[in-house]
């Protein structure tokens, strides 16, 4: 009888720490799901600063920067401290390997943008140990802030975020506004290879055109539109309304290099002035002179 009785004591001792244990974990779920609403609440407003890391005036003008980036853009910014990472992701946080600690941070950056519900820009700052990641979610913002804007708001907060935080939170907000106005304005178009080629193309028969003309062609004044001296003059002019005066100096120079010879004779000979004619009686004086001075010798 009294062994019986211990058994049934020792039974609904267990019974009792068992629906105590489970009485706690449904209290612990109950008080959970409020604060990650309120949690969830205060990320909607763009900063959720755990860690302290700037004043409330900061915080205050940084909210209302995410709130026109969001209306403008339609996408959320969420400034994210944590004091510490999580006891048991150690191991991986507090690695030597930059490479493995930066894939740490940015796959809980990930995690958290999905676990507060924002889409769009987030922005996680660590304590400790010290580590800034910046990343996007879901994947249809890439467009919008890529890999290299990322990688400039982490160098960002890296240089200056101990110095001034205040100051570079809000910095960082404006540099996101000029990423996001980029990615947005359209790119200019490119140049159609196909003209492009042509042009070149074009280009290269023609000059190929002119150099089978100076093999071909050797006379002074090829192309003569008349048989006077001013036909290079008419030539050279109506090349240069063409194609420009570099253009014609280079056309005339390959082709007709004797014709501009020629030209510039003439038009030196043209320039200089005739000697005047003496007339007879100047004539008759100089030969008296002369024989005047034979009879003299």
């Amino acid at each position: 009888m009294t062994r019986s009785r211990l058994a049934a004591i020792l039974a609904a001792s267990v019974l009792f720490a068992a629906s105590g244990n489970a009485f706690a974990q449904t209290a612990e779920v109950g008080a959970g799901a409020p604060y990650q609403l309120a949690v969830a609440s205060i990320a909607h407003d763009g900063v959720l600063d755990e860690a302290g890391l700037f004043s409330p005036d900061a915080v205050a003008a940084a909210r209302m920067k995410i709130r026109q980036l969001r209306q403008e853009y339609h996408c959320a910014v969420l400034v994210d401290t944590v004091a510490r990472a999580p006891a048991g992701d150690r191991s991986q946080s507090n690695t030597w390997f930059a490479r493995k600690a930066d894939e740490y941070f940015h796959q809980w950056a990930h995690r958290r943008s999905e676990e507060l519900g924002v889409e769009g820009i987030h922005v996680l700052i660590c304590k400790q140990p010290r580590h800034i990641a910046v990343v996007v979610w879901p994947q249809r913002f890439e467009a919008q802030f890529n890999a290299t804007d990322r990688s400039g708001i982490e160098r960002l907060f890296r240089r200056d975020l101990v110095s001034a935080p205040n100051e570079t939170l809000l910095g960082a907000l404006d540099q996101i506004r000029v990423d996001l106005q980029k990615n947005r304005e359209p790119a200019p178009p490119s140049l159609a290879l196909g003209p492009l080629g042509v042009f070149i193309a074009g280009a290269i028969g023609v000059w190929l055109v002119l150099a089978v003309v100076r093999r071909g062609l050797h006379k002074p004044e090829p192309f003569a539109l008349t048989g006077e001296s001013q036909s290079m003059r008419l030539n050279a002019g109506l090349l240069a309304s063409m194609f420009g005066n570099p253009c014609t100096y280079w056309i005339t120079d390959r082709l007709f290099p004797h014709g501009i010879a020629c030209t510039s004779r003439e038009m030196v000979q043209e320039v200089v002035a005739p000697e005047m004619p003496t007339s007879p009686n100047e004539e008759h004086f100089e030969s008296d002179q002369l024989v005047e001075h034979g009879k003299m010798s």
